[in-house]
């Protein structure tokens, strides 16, 4: 089966511009050229401006009532003379703009991929701030420095930057099948493509066997790449992959799963395409999983 080029987050046309990561060079730039540009964010949620447009990318002007204080600012980088920064807000109240959680956001508003690339970005760094404000290491405090892209100790000094946790997310076919399981925590109807962290010393390969065996008890062939997604939930990286098995049998783990079952490439095709009457329901278009199913029933 081919690999897949797009998914929703994966689009981010920005210069990620490294080399103005350190703030006095940011702002020697700033004080001369470029225009500032503002993705506002309070509690987790993205600040929407009211409107059929519901745009979330703010000039300094637009927004100037809104910056009574902030937690944390990231820059985000640069396209043209436009300069990108994300704020998390300490304080909001304002009866103009409406707040979303990035998934209901790209849920309920069509905006340009490259928009939702940005925005993924944003909420991922603005997260790892958030969850990084005491040293793993000794436990003191930590403060922002590189305009967000490290944290440094001001205890022991340790010098802390973003991670990415790498989660596996499988497509297991046998002949006209698909495995598909309900979590735990899922709505009774909802299901999707089983998936897992990866543990250190782990291959992507090993990691989905590895997944696919615990939940389900299901060995197959070796996983092949078909697609990538930055998750920004907090701040994860989805690694799409395919395996083939012949074996039907599912041992099911029943502190992971609810359920998993065998489904028809026609069931899953009717659902994606909008039917209710098949007795499931799978993930919006915004994850990587839909993206992996839809991929499947058309080739």
């Amino acid at each position: 089966m081919s690999t897949i080029e797009d998914t929703m987050y994966s689009k981010n046309n920005l210069d990620k511009m490294n080399h103005l990561r350190g703030d006095k060079a940011l702002h020697d730039v700033l004080s001369t050229d470029g225009n500032k540009i503002y993705l506002l964010t309070f509690d987790s949620h993205l600040i929407v401006k009211k409107g059929d447009d519901a745009h979330c990318f703010f000039s300094h002007d637009d927004i100037t009532s809104l910056m009574d204080g902030h937690e944390h600012r990231i820059f985000l980088g640069a396209k043209g003379n436009d300069y990108y920064f994300a704020l998390s807000l300490s304080d909001f109240n304002h009866e103009a703009y409406s707040l979303f959680n990035a998934k209901e956001y790209a849920m309920r508003h069509v905006r340009p991929d490259d928009e939702m690339g940005v925005i993924g970005q944003a909420i991922s760094i603005l997260n790892w701030n958030k969850r990084h404000t005491f040293c793993g290491q000794c436990g003191g405090l930590t403060q922002s420095t590189c305009n967000g892209w490290r944290r440094d100790c001001l205890h022991c000094n340790v010098q802390h930057f973003p991670r990415v946790d790498s989660v596996v997310i499988m497509l297991v076919t046998r002949g006209d099948c698909c495995l598909l399981g309900s979590g735990t925590d899922f709505s009774d109807k909802r299901y999707s493509c089983l998936a897992g962290f990866m543990e250190p010393g782990e291959t992507i390969e090993a990691a989905a066997a590895r997944e696919l065996y615990e939940e389900a008890g299901i060995q197959g062939g070796v996983a092949r790449y078909m697609t990538s997604q930055p998750w920004p939930f907090p701040y994860s990286l989805m690694i799409g992959v395919h395996i083939e098995t012949n074996q039907e049998t599912i041992t099911l783990d029943k502190e992971e799963l609810k359920d998993a079952q065998w489904v028809r490439k026609s069931d899953v095709k009717a659902v994606l395409g909008g039917d209710t009457s098949r007795g499931f329901t799978l993930p919006p278009d915004v994850a990587i999983a839909h993206t992996l199913l839809m991929h499947w029933v058309n080739h």
